[in-house]
């Protein structure tokens, strides 16, 4: 049974929903093709010009992880209408090119936490949040000191390098083939940004985004999509977050659809390019267009709305608020 009240739209939004379901051939391709457009225009700008490297590795990892967004819509076999062509997008480019495993992402995030979202025991984000402390968290002090600032500044840094090793590459090395597909995807990145920002390239350009910006980017999308809206006798409407950053924050922190979390949630075979159009679609259910009116982004709010990062704060100090 679903921890939550599952919500039902009325047949007539449902049926405007269906056709959108529908992919292609070539979105998938494109998207993935602009992601590697920008980091091999960062690398080598980043390479020719030192003092960009910074904004280089900014620009790269947010890139992977947009990679990752379309990993994700890749399991969920809506990348591609072609399966042949769905698995190889997302198997090489979208998945070892950026230290993931197709098979091991699909097992934990469509059976495991589409299929148990918000069960305390079998939903991995519900289990993160557990094992992370951020459900212990009593405070919003404790919450931006312990949390939200420590992983801005790479206190999580060496975390991120065991997660890497003991999680994922222990799981492809149990896996056959798993480690030869990663090397050989590696090898091509590295081969590739070793021509165009010389022999270092892949370290700065590929490896350094990828264990910094990119997992930081990764856990604070983790916080955004569900943390504190977990609990019993809720609506599924109420337990996922959609968002509505401003532009600047969007550029980086939402692409391929990704701010589209609880649109995804309640249909989830529906393709990236199509989510705003059954956001749009949905906005006829009052319930749905109630849960999508005042949250802004994770830090940007736009006119009326007020950010999820002061959304959270205020529901932290709300709960946990004691007298003197």
């Amino acid at each position: 049974m679903p921890a939550y009240r599952k919500h039902r739209f009325a047949a007539s939004i449902r049926e405007q929903v269906r056709p959108l379901y529908q992919s292609n051939n070539w979105r998938g391709g494109v998207a993935v093709l602009g992601d590697y457009a920008v980091i091999a225009l960062a690398a080598a700008g980043g390479a020719r010009w030192p003092w960009l490297a910074p904004a280089a590795i900014f620009v790269i990892g947010s890139r992977q992880r947009a990679l990752v967004t379309l990993l994700h819509d890749g399991v969920h076999l809506s990348l591609a209408r072609a399966r042949w062509l769905n698995r190889f997008l997302t198997r090489w480019p979208a998945g070892f090119a950026v230290f993931q495993s197709d098979e091991y992402y699909r097992a934990i995030h469509v059976p495991a936490h589409h299929g148990h979202l918000g069960d305390p025991q079998r939903d991995p984000d519900y289990v993160g949040f557990r094992e992370s402390g951020l459900l212990a968290v009593t405070s919003s002090r404790a919450f931006l000191s312990g949390f939200f600032f420590k992983t801005l500044l790479l206190g999580n840094a060496l975390g991120n390098v065991r997660e890497l090793v003991a999680g994922r590459i222990a799981y492809m090395a149990g896996k056959r083939g798993d480690l030869a597909r990663l090397a050989a995807a590696q090898a091509v990145v590295a081969a590739a940004l070793s021509w165009l920002a010389g022999p270092l390239g892949y370290l700065w350009f590929w490896l350094v985004p990828f264990l910094t910006v990119s997992h930081v980017l990764a856990w604070f999308l983790e916080i955004t999509e569900h943390y504190r809206l977990f609990g019993e006798d809720r609506s599924e409407l109420e337990i996922t977050r959609n968002r509505f950053p401003c532009w600047w924050e969007r550029c980086f922190f939402g692409m391929h659809g990704e701010t589209w979390h609880l649109t995804h949630h309640l249909f989830p075979g529906v393709p990236f390019w199509n989510l705003r159009r059954v956001h749009e679609i949905l906005l006829q259910d009052d319930a749905y267009r109630a849960a999508n009116a005042a949250r802004g982004g994770l830090l940007s709010a736009p006119a009326g709305r007020v950010s999820i990062l002061r959304e959270i704060l205020d529901d932290i100090d709300r709960t946990h608020w004691r007298p003197l």
